[in-house]
């Protein structure tokens, strides 16, 4: 039975080929936007006995008219395509077990984290949904910085806080002249960098 489907072809340019297609496709009834690596995608209607053919006569009518290779296509009957429409793909969603048991700790450690806003979760009824994509954020530890203790001197030496390393090779690396003064006072808790 003939019925009418909607295909979508996206095509390898990215050349502003509109008004061309626009012209080439009127009996298609075409719309025209950009795929999500800003290729072009044509999406036409035409009538076909089943998807497959939908398929291959719009994937010959598109390149015939633009002469640009096919890269993806997606074909729905027109009557699916409308019931689609405005609607955005749901993520895949997870529940507060399931969380806990990807990044590796308790379910009430999950609601913590959803309480405290750390971890994106959306109530539906009476439980917590947990976008997948938001657990691999939140199974990376926060990155630290990491400062050398010669890293920590070359400031302070830098600074006027640490005297000026002035030993000779004979002496060994980094021995302090025995007339300079210590830096700190023995037991001063100084912190080297952020932790």
């Amino acid at each position: 039975m003939t019925a009418h489907h909607t295909v979508r072809v996206e095509l390898n340019t990215r050349d502003d080929i509109g008004t061309q297609l626009s012209t080439a496709l009127s009996a298609y009834h075409p719309t025209l936007s950009r795929g999500p690596r800003g290729h072009v995608v044509v999406a036409i209607t035409l009538p076909a006995d089943s998807v497959v053919q939908a398929v291959q006569t719009a994937v010959a009518v598109v390149a015939q008219a633009t002469g640009a290779d096919v890269l993806a296509v997606e074909a729905l009957p027109a009557e699916e395509s409308t019931k689609r429409a405005g609607l955005a793909p749901v993520p895949p969603l997870l529940s507060v077990s399931e969380a806990a048991a990807q990044l590796g700790v308790s379910r009430q450690a999950v609601l913590q984290r959803i309480d405290s806003g750390s971890l994106p979760a959306t109530r539906i009824g009476s439980t917590w949904a947990v976008p997948g994509a938001s657990l691999i954020q939140a199974a990376q530890p926060p990155a630290r910085r990491r400062t050398s203790l010669s890293d920590v001197a070359a400031t302070w030496e830098g600074e006027g806080r640490w005297p000026k390393d002035t030993s000779t090779p004979e002496d060994g690396p980094g021995v302090l002249p025995s007339s300079a003064p210590l830096p700190l006072p023995l037991g001063a808790n100084v912190p080297i960098g952020p932790m």
